[in-house]
């Protein structure tokens, strides 16, 4: 008889047994939370990287090409504006110098920066893609650019990339982004002002 009794201390009952069930689905319950909100911020952060790297990389290329271009050969008439036109000072006559013999600036071919909207390179993404064009070859700056949404008028807050004059040089801003798992988009927004040398 006193084997039963103490055999039955030993075992759980039932109500402990839920008690302890529960107990171990609250802590699993918040386990999850916190796992997830990590998860959540680790792909905003992750798209808001991939927004930064595609602003930075397109601006590294822009900045010094607008720096080098020939005041004279910009398309001031047409900006500020998303697309930007302008030559490079470049030795044509292969005298060494990018001056002619008479003294005159010799200017390479027309340079286009501006959202693919033709899709330039047929790789079938259009305006959310920064380009350069030269000669009929397409270079891609960035991707992921911040499109304009329908119905909107084009401007500075609406646009991907923007190029304005200001005193004796230009604003050049790009606005690119990322997106999460979710397919929430997350811009980045980078600006620069660049004088032009020539």
């Amino acid at each position: 008889m006193q084997d039963r009794g103490l055999n039955s201390k030993l075992g759980f009952t039932l109500l402990e047994t839920m008690t302890a069930v529960g107990i171990l689905m609250v802590v699993m319950l918040a386990l999850y939370g916190i796992a997830n909100s990590f998860g959540i911020t680790s792909q905003v952060q992750h798209a808001k990287i991939q927004g930064n790297e595609n602003a930075r990389r397109a601006m590294m290329a822009c900045a010094p090409l607008l720096r080098m271009a020939s005041r004279q050969s910009i398309n001031l008439g047409q900006l500020p504006g998303d697309i930007v036109r302008f030559r490079i000072p470049e030795d044509a006559d292969g005298n060494g110098s990018v001056v002619n013999i008479v003294g005159t600036l010799e200017l390479g071919s027309i340079i286009q920066i501006s959202p693919d909207y033709d899709d330039v390179n047929n790789d079938g993404l259009a305006a959310e893609q920064l380009v350069l064009v030269q000669n009929n070859n397409a270079r891609v700056l960035a991707n992921n650019l911040f499109v304009r949404p329908a119905g909107t008028n084009l401007t500075r807050e609406t646009s991907g990339f923007w190029v304005e004059p200001r005193d004796n040089g230009f604003e050049i801003l790009i606005r690119a982004g990322g997106c999460s798992r979710d397919g929430r988009f997350y811009s980045t927004e980078m600006a620069e002002f660049v004088v032009p040398r020539n």
